[in-house]
């Protein structure tokens, strides 16, 4: 029976510390999953500022639509508003029958912008005030459609109203405009 006997030089020790290899591996394993974290924190801030910027549109398309519908149908009205940076602007409160006053309308009902921003009222260009004296600039339009549709002296007036940020044209900051509408009738004298 043969005996085998080792060196202790060449038997493996347990306590040994990590190879080079096994440590590039180690390294590259933790590089790829470093690069794939910080994608997400740069996916995350721009979802971030898209919906900053969507949700100051809305809030600002709606507090259009409600200073308009407040107006009722008195169509002498402009009611005045300010931006942030003391811009004053009249809201036209005019409507109109068939296609209305205002902002062009497409096919589906909602605030065209591919045209250009209409006058005497209608369209503004409106600043919100940010941290740090920063300010964002919002295209803000609208369309004020009258119909007489009981016959019986009742008006109601269909409010649409749209706005977008001016500016973001890059796809991951770019923010669709969003039509809000508010209807509201009133009995005529």
């Amino acid at each position: 029976m043969k005996r085998f006997f080792f060196r202790r030089s060449e038997q493996r020790n347990s306590k040994a510390g990590m190879t080079l290899i096994e440590l590039l591996m180690a390294m590259s394993v933790a590089a790829i999953g470093l690069t794939a974290i910080t994608g997400l924190f740069v996916t995350a801030i721009a979802s971030n500022s898209r919906a900053k910027r969507d949700t100051t549109a809305t809030l600002l398309s709606q507090s259009v639509m409600e200073q308009i519908l407040l107006a009722g149908t008195n169509n002498a009205a402009n009611i005045p508003m300010t931006d942030c940076l003391g811009n004053a602007f009249n809201l036209s409160t005019l409507g109109a029958a068939g296609a209305g006053a205002g902002a062009a309308v497409n096919a589906s009902g909602d605030i065209s912008f591919a045209a250009g921003a209409p006058g005497n009222g209608y369209s503004m260009n409106f600043n919100v005030c940010r941290a740090n004296g920063q300010t964002m600039l919002f295209d803000v339009r609208w369309n004020v459609l009258d119909m007489d549709v009981s016959g019986v002296n009742v008006l109601t007036r269909l409010v649409r109203v749209s706005a977008a940020p001016v500016g973001t044209n890059d796809a991951k900051f770019f923010v669709a405009p969003i039509t809000l509408r508010g209807i509201a009738s009133v009995a005529q004298d």
